[in-house]
This record gives structure tokens, sequence and C-alpha cells, in this order.
């Protein structure tokens, strides 16, 4: 048997973040993608190279940006009834 402990980034929406760093526009922030985001890895990877390559993207990824309105923690679905 083998186990292994590792941690998951979850924001309260469920959504990840992903944006440019305003003091290094080519580092590109891209976390919060656990449970099921590896199935996001093309899209947000070809977002991030555009991030990267050209400093925008065609893409709508606003609704990523971590300074979006967040709800508070934890989300209802994780608090006991």
């Amino acid at each position: 048997m083998t186990t292994t402990v590792g941690v998951e980034g979850y924001t309260t929406d469920g959504h990840p973040l992903l944006r440019p760093l305003p003091e290094a526009s080519r580092v590109i922030l891209a976390c919060g993608f656990s449970g099921a985001g590896f199935k996001f890895a093309p899209a947000i990877g070809d977002v991030v190279a555009d991030l990267v390559i050209d400093g925008r993207t065609a893409r709508d990824v606003g609704f990523l940006a971590p300074d979006r309105p967040l709800a508070d923690w934890p989300p209802d679905a994780l608090t006991p009834a």
C-alpha cells in the first residue's frame, strides 16, 4: 500500500485563479485547480501562453480574476447541518 499527502486548493466559488502578477506581467498566477481541474489544462495552458507571449488573451477569463468577490468560507456545501 502506498499513501500520499498533498494540499488541495479550492476557492469558495469553486473557480480557479488566473492572472498575470502586476509587478511581473510575464509571471502568471494559475492555481486553485484542485479536484477535476486537470481537464482544463489544455485551455489554461493556451491562455497562459497568450498572456506570457502577448500580454493578453482573446478568451474571457475575467471570472477567474483573483480580485473577484468570493463567498465566505466554508461554503454551505461543506458546513454541517
